[in-house]
Protein backbone atom coordinates (compact mmCIF):
# COMPACT_ATOMS: atom_id res chain seq x y z
CA UNK A 1 0.00 0.00 0.00
CA UNK A 2 1.42 3.37 -0.97
CA UNK A 3 1.68 6.39 1.35
CA UNK A 4 -1.20 8.07 -0.47
CA UNK A 5 -3.39 4.98 -0.18
CA UNK A 6 -2.59 4.73 3.53
CA UNK A 7 -3.80 8.29 3.94
CA UNK A 8 -7.06 7.59 2.12
CA UNK A 9 -7.74 4.54 4.26
CA UNK A 10 -7.49 6.76 7.34
CA UNK A 11 -9.90 9.36 6.03
CA UNK A 12 -7.25 11.91 5.13
CA UNK A 13 -8.28 12.12 1.48
CA UNK A 14 -11.23 13.77 -0.24
CA UNK A 15 -13.28 10.63 0.33
CA UNK A 16 -12.96 11.32 4.05
CA UNK A 17 -14.60 14.72 3.70
CA UNK A 18 -18.09 13.23 3.83
CA UNK A 19 -17.45 10.37 6.27
CA UNK A 20 -16.78 10.33 9.98
CA UNK A 21 -13.39 9.27 11.22
CA UNK A 22 -13.08 5.63 12.23
CA UNK A 23 -10.36 3.54 13.84
CA UNK A 24 -11.79 0.28 12.50
CA UNK A 25 -11.08 -1.66 9.32
CA UNK A 26 -7.65 -1.27 7.75
CA UNK A 27 -6.72 1.63 10.03
CA UNK A 28 -4.89 -0.71 12.42
CA UNK A 29 -2.50 -1.78 9.63
CA UNK A 30 -1.14 1.74 9.14
CA UNK A 31 -2.04 3.43 12.42
CA UNK A 32 1.45 3.69 13.94
CA UNK A 33 2.96 5.11 10.76
CA UNK A 34 0.13 7.58 10.31
CA UNK A 35 -0.13 8.90 13.85
CA UNK A 36 3.63 9.36 14.31
CA UNK A 37 3.58 11.63 11.25
CA UNK A 38 0.43 13.49 12.21
CA UNK A 39 1.11 14.24 15.89
CA UNK A 40 4.25 16.29 16.60
CA UNK A 41 6.64 14.64 19.07
CA UNK A 42 4.44 11.53 19.20
CA UNK A 43 7.27 9.08 19.84
CA UNK A 44 9.09 11.36 22.28
CA UNK A 45 5.83 11.47 24.25
CA UNK A 46 6.08 7.69 24.55
CA UNK A 47 9.62 7.96 25.87
CA UNK A 48 8.56 10.54 28.44
CA UNK A 49 5.70 8.38 29.69
CA UNK A 50 7.90 5.31 29.99
CA UNK A 51 10.49 7.21 32.02
CA UNK A 52 7.91 8.82 34.29
CA UNK A 53 6.25 5.46 34.89
CA UNK A 54 9.26 4.46 37.02
CA UNK A 55 8.07 6.85 39.73
CA UNK A 56 4.57 5.39 40.02
CA UNK A 57 4.41 1.72 38.98
CA UNK A 58 4.26 -0.44 42.10
CA UNK A 59 4.42 -4.23 42.54
CA UNK A 60 1.10 -6.06 42.77
CA UNK A 61 -0.83 -3.26 41.04
CA UNK A 62 -2.43 -2.69 37.66
CA UNK A 63 -1.22 -0.29 34.99
CA UNK A 64 -3.85 0.69 32.42
CA UNK A 65 -3.49 2.22 28.98
CA UNK A 66 -6.93 3.38 27.88
CA UNK A 67 -7.28 3.55 24.11
CA UNK A 68 -4.16 1.48 23.51
CA UNK A 69 -4.75 1.14 19.73
CA UNK A 70 -2.05 -1.29 18.47
CA UNK A 71 -0.40 -1.40 21.94
CA UNK A 72 2.90 0.18 20.92
CA UNK A 73 3.07 2.14 24.19
CA UNK A 74 1.53 -0.71 26.18
CA UNK A 75 4.35 -2.99 25.04
CA UNK A 76 6.98 -0.40 25.96
CA UNK A 77 5.57 -0.12 29.48
CA UNK A 78 5.47 -3.91 29.79
CA UNK A 79 9.11 -4.21 28.74
CA UNK A 80 10.14 -1.46 31.12
CA UNK A 81 8.50 -3.16 34.12
CA UNK A 82 8.87 -6.82 33.15
CA UNK A 83 10.81 -7.61 36.35
CA UNK A 84 8.09 -6.23 38.62
CA UNK A 85 4.95 -8.05 39.75
CA UNK A 86 2.70 -5.72 37.81
CA UNK A 87 -0.18 -6.32 35.41
CA UNK A 88 -0.24 -4.12 32.30
CA UNK A 89 -3.73 -3.77 30.78
CA UNK A 90 -4.35 -2.25 27.35
CA UNK A 91 -7.94 -1.33 26.50
CA UNK A 92 -9.46 -0.46 23.14
CA UNK A 93 -12.97 -0.33 21.77
CA UNK A 94 -12.05 -1.31 18.19
CA UNK A 95 -11.80 -5.03 17.46
CA UNK A 96 -9.22 -4.54 14.70
CA UNK A 97 -6.96 -2.54 17.01
CA UNK A 98 -7.34 -5.18 19.72
CA UNK A 99 -6.33 -7.94 17.31
CA UNK A 100 -3.20 -6.01 16.30
CA UNK A 101 -2.42 -5.24 19.94
CA UNK A 102 -2.74 -8.87 21.02
CA UNK A 103 -0.41 -9.96 18.23
CA UNK A 104 2.16 -7.35 19.25
CA UNK A 105 1.99 -8.36 22.92
CA UNK A 106 1.62 -12.13 22.59
CA UNK A 107 5.12 -12.77 23.99
CA UNK A 108 4.65 -10.42 26.95
CA UNK A 109 3.32 -12.45 29.86
CA UNK A 110 2.55 -9.39 32.01
CA UNK A 111 0.10 -7.90 29.49
CA UNK A 112 -3.64 -8.30 28.90
CA UNK A 113 -5.44 -6.60 26.02
CA UNK A 114 -9.13 -5.95 26.71
CA UNK A 115 -11.74 -5.29 24.03
CA UNK A 116 -14.36 -2.93 25.36
CA UNK A 117 -15.60 0.58 26.05
CA UNK A 118 -13.48 1.98 28.87
CA UNK A 119 -16.45 3.96 30.16
CA UNK A 120 -18.27 0.70 30.87
CA UNK A 121 -15.33 -1.18 32.41
CA UNK A 122 -14.23 -1.44 36.02
CA UNK A 123 -10.76 -0.32 37.10
CA UNK A 124 -9.08 -1.34 40.32
CA UNK A 125 -5.90 -1.06 42.33
CA UNK A 126 -4.07 0.96 39.70
CA UNK A 127 -0.73 2.63 40.26
CA UNK A 128 -0.66 4.30 36.84
CA UNK A 129 -3.26 5.09 34.16
CA UNK A 130 -2.23 6.34 30.72
CA UNK A 131 -4.50 8.05 28.21
CA UNK A 132 -2.48 8.97 25.15
CA UNK A 133 -4.74 11.16 22.99
CA UNK A 134 -7.83 9.25 24.13
CA UNK A 135 -9.97 11.44 26.39
CA UNK A 136 -10.57 13.82 23.48
CA UNK A 137 -12.76 11.15 21.84
CA UNK A 138 -15.01 10.77 24.92
CA UNK A 139 -18.09 13.03 24.93
CA UNK A 140 -17.51 16.21 26.91
CA UNK A 141 -20.45 15.51 29.22
CA UNK A 142 -18.93 12.15 30.24
CA UNK A 143 -15.39 13.29 30.99
CA UNK A 144 -15.88 14.51 34.58
CA UNK A 145 -17.49 11.28 35.83
CA UNK A 146 -15.00 9.13 33.89
CA UNK A 147 -12.01 10.89 35.41
CA UNK A 148 -13.59 10.61 38.86
CA UNK A 149 -13.91 6.85 38.32
CA UNK A 150 -10.26 6.59 37.34
CA UNK A 151 -9.23 8.67 40.34
CA UNK A 152 -11.10 6.25 42.59
CA UNK A 153 -9.30 3.27 41.03
CA UNK A 154 -5.82 4.66 41.76
CA UNK A 155 -3.88 3.79 44.87
CA UNK A 156 -2.70 6.75 46.99
CA UNK A 157 0.31 8.27 45.25
CA UNK A 158 -0.77 6.83 41.90
CA UNK A 159 -1.01 8.95 38.78
CA UNK A 160 -2.64 9.62 35.45
CA UNK A 161 -0.58 10.58 32.41
CA UNK A 162 -2.97 12.33 30.04
CA UNK A 163 -2.01 13.60 26.58
CA UNK A 164 -4.50 15.65 24.56
CA UNK A 165 -4.86 17.89 21.56
CA UNK A 166 -5.94 21.30 22.83
CA UNK A 167 -7.48 24.50 21.56
CA UNK A 168 -6.39 28.01 22.49
CA UNK A 169 -8.61 30.59 24.15
CA UNK A 170 -7.17 33.38 22.00
CA UNK A 171 -8.38 33.26 18.40
CA UNK A 172 -5.26 34.83 16.93
CA UNK A 173 -2.97 32.32 18.64
CA UNK A 174 -5.25 29.47 17.57
CA UNK A 175 -4.98 30.62 13.96
CA UNK A 176 -1.19 30.91 14.11
CA UNK A 177 -0.74 27.46 15.65
CA UNK A 178 -3.21 25.91 13.21
CA UNK A 179 -1.23 27.27 10.29
CA UNK A 180 2.06 25.96 11.67
CA UNK A 181 0.46 22.55 12.28
CA UNK A 182 -0.87 22.56 8.70
CA UNK A 183 2.68 23.18 7.47
CA UNK A 184 3.98 20.38 9.70
CA UNK A 185 1.59 17.88 8.11
CA UNK A 186 2.47 19.05 4.62
CA UNK A 187 6.16 18.47 5.46
CA UNK A 188 5.17 14.90 6.38
CA UNK A 189 3.85 14.37 2.85
CA UNK A 190 0.16 15.18 3.21
CA UNK A 191 -1.56 17.49 0.71
CA UNK A 192 -3.87 20.34 1.70
CA UNK A 193 -6.83 18.34 0.33
CA UNK A 194 -5.93 15.34 2.47
CA UNK A 195 -5.55 17.51 5.58
CA UNK A 196 -8.92 19.14 4.94
CA UNK A 197 -10.57 15.75 4.45
CA UNK A 198 -9.21 14.53 7.78
CA UNK A 199 -10.35 17.70 9.54
CA UNK A 200 -13.88 17.33 8.18
CA UNK A 201 -14.04 13.64 9.10
CA UNK A 202 -13.18 14.46 12.74
CA UNK A 203 -15.99 16.97 13.20
CA UNK A 204 -18.07 15.91 16.17
CA UNK A 205 -15.71 12.98 16.83
CA UNK A 206 -12.65 14.65 18.34
CA UNK A 207 -13.59 17.39 20.82
CA UNK A 208 -10.51 19.12 22.26
CA UNK A 209 -10.57 21.45 25.26
CA UNK A 210 -8.30 24.26 26.35
CA UNK A 211 -5.31 23.48 28.54
CA UNK A 212 -6.99 25.26 31.46
CA UNK A 213 -10.17 23.19 31.04
CA UNK A 214 -8.23 19.91 30.95
CA UNK A 215 -6.33 20.78 34.11
CA UNK A 216 -9.56 21.87 35.81
CA UNK A 217 -11.15 18.52 34.94
CA UNK A 218 -8.27 16.68 36.59
CA UNK A 219 -8.37 18.81 39.72
CA UNK A 220 -12.15 18.53 39.99
CA UNK A 221 -11.81 14.73 39.76
CA UNK A 222 -9.73 14.91 42.94
CA UNK A 223 -6.09 15.11 41.85
CA UNK A 224 -4.08 17.25 44.25
CA UNK A 225 -1.13 17.82 41.92
CA UNK A 226 -1.54 18.61 38.21
CA UNK A 227 1.20 19.84 35.87
CA UNK A 228 1.85 20.30 32.16
CA UNK A 229 4.82 18.08 31.33
CA UNK A 230 4.78 18.18 27.53
CA UNK A 231 3.92 20.85 24.99
CA UNK A 232 4.27 20.84 21.19
CA UNK A 233 2.02 23.25 19.29
CA UNK A 234 -1.54 22.31 20.34
CA UNK A 235 -0.55 18.95 21.82
CA UNK A 236 -0.10 18.75 25.59
CA UNK A 237 0.71 16.16 28.22
CA UNK A 238 -0.38 16.35 31.86
CA UNK A 239 0.76 14.56 34.98
CA UNK A 240 -1.93 14.25 37.67
CA UNK A 241 -1.03 12.68 41.02
CA UNK A 242 -3.44 11.34 43.60
CA UNK A 243 -2.62 12.52 47.11
CA UNK A 244 -1.44 10.07 49.75
CA UNK A 245 -4.47 11.08 51.83
CA UNK A 246 -7.86 11.76 50.21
Amino acid sequence: MTSEQNVLVLGEGLEGATASWTFSGKTAEVFDQHVSKSVPAYESGHHLIVRLSDFFVRPDTNVYEIGCSTATLTAKLAERHRRKRVHIVGIDIEADMVAAARTKCEALTNVSIVHGDAQALDFEHASLIVMYYTLQFIPLRDRPSFLEKLYGALIPGGAILLFEKTVFEDGEIQDLISQVYHEHKMEQGYSSEEILGKSLSLRGVLQPCTSIANQRLLRTAGFSKVAVIHKQLAFEGYLAIKGLVD
